[in-house]
């Protein structure tokens, strides 16, 4: 692992917040709870694909990759409430 594949999966992270889609539906909930709880779910169905005849875990990383970007969701929404109340 080095800086190069560090920056490649953020940038594979990285969506427009203003283009309509399934994540413009996820941001307009506005809710950093909510958020986190689909970040929770996402990873929880990551890992669900056992592959008994290679005794292999296989990983669904477009899951990943979305609870990433709902954890991001969460942490602006919270940076963005915390600086109100300040």
């Amino acid at each position: 692992m080095n800086k190069r594949q560090i920056n490649k999966a953020l940038r594979d992270c990285s969506f427009n917040p203003n283009e309509r889609g399934p994540m413009r539906v996820v941001i307009d909930v506005n809710d950093p709870h909510y958020f986190l709880n689909r970040a929770i779910e996402a990873i929880k169905s990551s890992d669900l694909r056992y592959s008994p005849v290679r005794g292999l875990r296989l990983f669904d990383t477009n899951q990943l990759t979305f609870a990433i970007k709902l954890l991001i969701l969460a942490k602006l929404k919270i940076d963005e409430e915390n600086q109100k109340s300040v």
